[in-house]
């Protein structure tokens, strides 16, 4: 049944081998058995380049590609009662997601703009949004120039969304070397960025001691 799914989203979504937006339309239960699917078949030893290459293009149209649906699939439901349920994926999360870095971090328009529409809306959690946070703020890091000149293509809200989810945490205090790094780095290359960035941190900052309250 797997592998039939795996079939047919071939036929869907790659007839020429090519990445393209994935929209999250799937239902979940599809999204995640063609993950797994997709998965084991990147893994195997004897596959060839051609077809890594179609596998690893399906793997990104089938990662999710907004943070709902991204917490869904790998994150963990805290309900009022002190219990709660993890998601699908959640105990694996991270083999899936060290596998779309490992096969899309070098390809920076694909992978940047898959970051970036993970992190509209997006919070702050443990586990595995902590991670798709970690990735984030390293490839900022790695190469802040490109980057910034990358991230200037979107608008106000997407940026601010952005820098929202980068700096967001427990104690968002703790980012605020990162935070003066990047706004020097940044402000070089891109005024509109910085000034996004700081109302997104001061406000991070506002809300954090408020709540302390």
């Amino acid at each position: 049944m797997k592998i039939f799914i795996v079939i047919l989203l071939l036929v869907m979504f790659l007839p020429n081998g090519k990445c393209f937006a994935q929209n999250d339309t799937l239902s979940l239960k599809v999204q995640v058995d063609s993950l797994i699917s997709i998965k084991q078949f990147l893994e195997k030893d004897n596959l060839s380049c051609e077809n890594k290459s179609r596998y690893s293009n399906l793997y990104y149209n089938i990662f999710p590609s907004t943070f709902d649906r991204f917490n869904a699939i790998f994150g963990y439901n805290d309900f009022p009662n002190g219990n709660g349920k993890a998601n699908p994926l959640y105990y694996e999360s991270m083999e899936y997601i060290d596998l779309f870095a490992e096969i899309f971090s070098q390809n920076h328009d694909l992978y940047w703009s898959k970051l970036i529409t993970l992190s509209l809306g997006a919070h702050w959690d443990a586990d595995a949004v902590n991670i798709l946070q970690g990735n984030i703020q390293t490839t900022v890091k790695e190469d802040v120039k490109d980057f910034c000149l990358f991230l200037s293509h979107f608008n106000d809200k997407v940026i601010s969304d952005f820098w929202n989810f980068f700096f967001d945490g427990p104690h968002p205090k703790n980012y605020q070397k990162d935070f003066e790094e990047l706004q020097k780095k940044c402000k070089v290359h891109d005024p509109r960025i910085t000034k996004l960035m700081k109302s997104s941190y001061e406000k991070l900052l506002l809300e954090h001691d408020n709540h302390g309250q």
